[in-house]
């Protein structure tokens, strides 16, 4: 696997993972609230200024822990590839937990609203 094809790796996972957490944003923050299945007086605002840094810099995790993974697999031989692999894929989790953030906080406004309705 060629350094161009690592490179190549690494941007489509970060644009992919970016276009997940922007589809994520728009059903958590405008359609819930829209459809009436969470408040919108709620705290939405201040966790959607909270979603921006950490969905841009999961998108960036993500992205980084592929191109780190193809790497180490490419160049590392041994116990140590087995140790920078299981380090990309520790990356890779924080970054997909950090873009899954608004459906955390969707789930919590929406059980909230219904849990005060019965």
């Amino acid at each position: 696997m060629s350094l161009s094809s690592i490179s190549a790796i690494a941007k489509k996972d970060f644009f992919t993972s970016l276009g997940v957490w922007m589809a994520l944003e728009m059903i958590c923050f405008a359609v819930l609230p829209l459809v009436g299945l969470t408040r919108p007086e709620s705290k939405l605002q201040g966790w959607f200024y909270a979603s921006f840094p950490m969905g841009i810099g999961g998108a960036l995790l993500i992205g980084f822990s592929s191109w780190f993974i193809a790497s180490s697999i490419r160049q590392s031989k041994g116990f140590f590839r087995a140790v920078r692999v299981l380090l990309g894929e520790l990356l890779s989790l924080l970054g997909v937990a950090a873009i899954a953030y608004p459906i955390f906080v969707g789930s919590m406004e929406l059980f909230k609203t219904l849990f005060t309705k019965l």
